[in-house]
């Protein structure tokens, strides 16, 4: 008996959305384009669901705050090396 009447298959247990509806975080959208893969006319949404708005906020000037550091930073590198730049020609600076 190969096949014994009975016995658990967990493909018969299978469920399928057939609510059509989106399950979160996808939410529904219309382009094909923004589509999640296998998922027809579920798309993920545009804010993490994992933060909230505040926090979105925050994370957007910390990153800005830093960028303006490094972008200092390098303003400064460049200034520093123009300005000596006569010095930079002779000979102990050329073999470094």
């Amino acid at each position: 008996d190969r096949f014994p009447e009975g016995c658990p298959n967990e493909v018969q247990n299978i469920k399928f959305n057939s609510s059509g509806q989106c399950e979160a975080p996808l939410v529904r959208t219309d382009n094909p384009k923004s589509w999640y893969e296998d998922v027809e006319g579920c798309g993920i949404q545009c804010q993490n669901p994992l933060f909230t708005e505040a926090e979105h906020h925050d994370m957007h000037s910390y990153i800005a705050t830093f960028g303006a550091v490094t972008g200092l930073c390098t303003l400064f590198t460049l200034a520093t090396f123009v300005a000596d730049w006569r010095n930079s020609n002779r000979y102990p600076a050329v073999i470094l």
